[in-house]
């Protein structure tokens, strides 16, 4: 006999008699397991010299399609297997006392999953209650259920400011590969939705300390595999069990992505990340901002168009200036004193500037560390992230010159010395704020291996710890000194002034996605996001210390503004709307 949970008409769920999800019903949309799901599992790190791949961290189908782990690493209860611990009108609990894997082991290590009805959400929590001495755990998992869905479902998810995904049914379903959402860095707030034209499904985690996730949605057949993957710290444990410290909210919704970000805006503002609203923002010139205006290169030709863009309006200005430090654009961080036009010239252009009615911040990167440069050594590898296989964390973000920028840890002490170090001279410069690029686009994607880092191997909170850690120092140490960043994090919010975001421009960066406005959805009022990658003539710029040898001639490049003649204001417009 089927166990049912009710609160209310139009929020319910029903359960096997041994505890297996079978269905739920929320915000107008029931949902309907392909099959009874248990909604738990296991990943165990594998025998010494086997090294789990990690997932990629981008959009690319090679990288999606990709499995983060081997199969035969991953255990689950079998349907049917489990024990009624207590049941009541809105909750159960459940417990699997064995999981097997796709070989057919079977591994004791009782797993307890709590449910209950709440706030609208069926919401549950997982506990693995013990585990043989033997085996370390990598990851749990939870939930995994699979649903039927339509060819023309859109995924809903919060990357940067918020996208639609729009071909996400057609191609899950029709390739039977996998979209990965990663939080935090990927994901700047932890919840997402699918939408079809006669339902939506809606799915958030409750975190507040940043614990590194991986959600996951494969194409089955004529359904999708929803399933998260929660990375563990691997350390000693008595009896090797582990709580998941946050719940996990399943429901439905009519509507669209504004009816997500409705739903997660009821729990989010009452988080402590989200305590600084209004007033609080006013404290600084970000409130009074008219305008902001993103530029590069040297004095001559970044403050005479910004200044005049003051005067014409008559109202403050505020200026994210990059290529001002010594060495070419992505090379040699964290080294960028001093100016490359030299100290005195720069500060005397920042005076005039405030003069001018225009505050000033620069550009620095958080998490980077040239591999290839002349800064590496000595200290480069003992910031950066190392990862399981022995390797440094690194990608090549500029082309040109090849140069690879380490991915550096928040918890690594050196690391945030060195942060710390580049704060105080860019402050000396007499500017009134700083950008630091990057921190919350990575911040837990990667897990980090480091044997000197002081953080346990593997998932855990150390990545927004450390991060959080600094910028609180940096506040109290520079009052009133502005802080930004790229990309909103819900981990960081609190205390960052404001965030760049750029899906306004999602065209130009080669995002087939359409861009909305799910962030500020949420969080309008208690985040402030700014910028976009609008350019009037279509042509990017290009550092002169690059590699002039792929610069373009003004004759290479095409005439973009009779080409797409509504772009600039079509960018423009999304950052007006989206305030």
């Amino acid at each position: 006999m089927n166990i049912e949970l009710h609160d209310g008409e139009s929020l319910a769920a029903t359960f096997s008699e041994t505890g297996d999800l079978l269905s739920f019903l929320s915000g107008g949309a029931r949902w309907t397991l392909r099959h009874p799901a248990p909604c738990c599992g296991l990943v165990f790190v594998p025998p010494p010299g086997k090294a789990l791949p990690l997932p990629e961290t981008n959009d690319s189908p090679a990288a999606n399609d990709t499995p983060p782990f081997p199969d035969r690493s991953v255990f689950r209860p079998e349907a049917g297997s489990g024990r009624i611990l207590r049941a009541d009108a809105r909750s159960l609990e459940v417990v699997y006392s064995t999981s097997k894997d796709s070989d057919g082991t079977v591994i004791d290590a009782p797993i307890r999953i709590s449910w209950r009805l709440s706030e609208g959400l069926l919401q549950g929590q997982a506990h693995l209650e013990s585990l043989a001495a033997n085996h370390v755990l990598h990851a749990l998992i939870f939930p995994h259920f699979s649903l039927p869905v339509s060819r023309d479902g859109a995924l809903i998810r919060p990357s940067i400011g918020g996208v639609v995904q729009p071909d996400a049914g057609q191609r899950l379903l029709d390739t039977g590969g996998t979209i990965r959402l990663l939080y935090p860095g990927q994901m700047s707030m932890q919840c997402f939705g699918w939408r079809e034209p006669s339902r939506g499904l809606y799915i958030d985690s409750r975190d507040t300390k940043g614990w590194s996730k991986i959600w996951q949605l494969t194409g089955e057949g004529d359904g999708v595999a929803f399933q998260a993957w929660h990375p563990v710290p691997r350390q000693e444990r008595p009896q090797g069990g582990f709580s998941l410290p946050y719940r996990i909210s399943l429901g439905g919704f009519d509507g669209t992505w504004f009816d997500v970000g409705r739903i997660y805006r009821k729990w989010a503002l009452d988080t402590p990340r989200a305590s600084r609203g209004p007033e609080q923002r006013r404290e600084s010139y970000i409130g009074e901002l008219a305008c902001w205006v993103w530029n590069r290169g040297r004095i001559e030709n970044v403050c005479p168009p910004v200044k005049e863009l003051a005067r014409r309006l008559d109202l403050p200005v505020a200026l994210d200036w990059y290529w001002w430090h010594k060495h070419g654009y992505d090379t040699e961080y964290p080294d960028y004193f001093p100016p490359r036009e030299g100290t005195a010239a720069f500060m005397d252009a920042v005076r005039d500037l405030r003069r001018n009615h225009v505050v000033t911040q620069v550009y620095t990167n958080g998490i980077g560390y040239d591999m290839d440069g002349g800064t590496w050594l000595p200290d480069g590898p003992e910031c950066a992230i190392l990862k399981e296989n022995g390797e440094f964390k690194a990608h090549a973000y500029n082309t040109y010159t090849g140069h690879r920028l380490a991915h550096c840890c928040g918890a690594s002490a050196r690391w945030r010395e060195k942060l710390e170090a580049v704060v105080q001279q860019a402050h000396a410069l007499g500017l009134d704020g700083l950008y630091i690029d990057m921190i919350p686009n990575v911040i837990g994607v990667d897990p980090c291996f480091h044997p000197h880092h002081d953080h346990a191997p593997g998932g855990g909170t150390y990545q927004v710890d450390g991060f959080r850690a600094l910028w609180s120092k940096l506040r109290q140490t520079y009052p009133g000194f502005v802080f930004t960043t790229e990309a909103p994090s819900e981990c960081l919010m609190d205390l960052v002034d404001a965030f760049i975001t750029i899906t306004t421009s999602n065209e130009r960066l080669g995002s087939p996605y359409e861009p909305i406005q799910l962030w500020n959805a949420v969080y309008h009022g208690r985040a402030v996001c700014f910028g976009n990658y609008a350019l009037l003539d279509g042509i990017p710029p290009f550092d002169e210390l690059w590699p002039q040898e792929f610069r373009h001639s003004p004759e290479q490049e095409r005439d973009w503004r009779t080409l797409c003649p509504d772009q600039f204001a079509i960018e423009l417009a999304r950052t007006l709307i989206g305030g």
